[in-house]
This record gives C-alpha cells, sequence and structure tokens, in this order.
C-alpha cells in the first residue's frame, strides 16, 4: 500500500469515529463545488478547489514543501461525498501566484493564506489536513486558531525542523533529490485537479 493510499486510509478512520456528523459548529456548511482564487491583502492570489459537497465539517488539505502543489492530494477528492473537500495551492505554488515577495514567505503569512481562504468560503470550523510541512503549518495555524479547528490530521509529519534537514540532506547526499533538474524537481506540477 503507497504511503499516500495509508494516508487516505487512516484520514478516513480518523473522520469516521471524530462523528462524521454535522459538527460541532452551529451553522452547516453548505460549499458549492467549483475552483477560484482568493485575492489577499497584498494583491496576490491564492488558488482553491472546492470538491464535493454535503453539510459534514469541511475539510481544508494543506500540501507539502514549501514549494510543492496539492495536486498529489487529489486522491483524497473521494472524501467529498459528504463534505467539502478544499484543496488550495499556497502562494509561490501550483496555480497561485508564483511570483511571490520573500517578506509573505513567513509562517504567519502562510497562516494568513489559510485564514483568508476559511472566510472567503464562510466557513466556521473544519477538519485541518496538513502533509510534510502543511503538518507544520496545519499546527502552527491551530495554536492562532485553535476554535476553528475540529480535528487536526497529520500525515507524513515534520514534527522536528533538525531531523528534517537531516533528512533532506541525507536524500541530497544519495543523489535522491537533484535541485538542478527541473524536469525531475516539477514533474507532473503542471497536471489538472479531478473534476
Amino acid at each position: 500500500m503507497s504511503k499516500l493510499n495509508a494516508a487516505s486510509l487512516y484520514l478516513f478512520v480518523v473522520i469516521l469515529f471524530s462523528g462524521c456528523g454535522p459538527g460541532n459548529s452551529e451553522e452547516s456548511t453548505s460549499l458549492s463545488a467549483g475552483e477560484g482564487f482568493v485575492e489577499l491583502e497584498s494583491g496576490d492570489k491564492l488558488w482553491y478547489r472546492v470538491v464535493g459537497s454535503g453539510s459534514n465539517t469541511p475539510l481544508i488539505l494543506l500540501h507539502g514543501g514549501p514549494g510543492f502543489t496539492s495536486y498529489y492530494l487529489n486522491p483524497l477528492a473521494p472524501l467529498g461525498e459528504d463534505r467539502p473537500v478544499i484543496f488550495f495551492d499556497q502562494l509561490g505554488c501550483g496555480r497561485s501566484v508564483a511570483e511571490v515577495d520573500e517578506t509573505n514567505m513567513t509562517i504567519d503569512a502562510h497562516i494568513m493564506q489559510v485564514e483568508a481562504l476559511r472566510k472567503h468560503l464562510g466557513i466556521e470550523s473544519f477538519y485541518l489536513y496538513g502533509q510534510s510541512w502543511g503538518t507544520m503549518l496545519g499546527m502552527d495555524y491551530y495554536l492562532e486558531n485553535p476554535g476553528r479547528v475540529e480535528a487536526l490530521i497529520l500525515s507524513s509529519p515534520a514534527l522536528s525542523t533538525d531531523m528534517w534537514a537531516a533528512d533532506a540532506d541525507t536524500l541530497i547526499a544519495h543523489g535522491e533529490f537533484d535541485s538542478g533538474d527541473p524536469e525531475r524537481v516539477g514533474a507532473g506540477l503542471d497536471r489538472p485537479g479531478p473534476d
């Protein structure tokens, strides 16, 4: 079983056993499937896509990187059978604005992106799924906004920056990641998402 399939199964089980009902919020979230952009205070545009529908607690997905796109999280789209699943590309990634002022590449700015998306979509509370770098962002978002996050799901968590850096150095030393080969680094990042 691939790691992403295992993560998907784990996510399904977590949501199943955490109630899978309409959630604890008083409002019933009803989002329409589709995609669009959120204009941030900086003027940058953040791309998002809502897959699925239903009044159950929405799920926002935070991709890894920083620098990847949400594309590789597409296998989680079937979770939208009874709830909205929200994919988005963080600034500088995928379909969001690619040229970003470096002053906006901070944890606080990334937290603000998630919050701007939440407000734009009119979501009061939600499940937050983070993968790799997205686990760090998810944890920081949760610490700033604990009342908004009904459940935090961590997939391939990056819980220690020092350990992550050591792992990255090992991959580079063994030739498993060639940052000088754009074909290898960016392979598949421009593929369309699910309909």
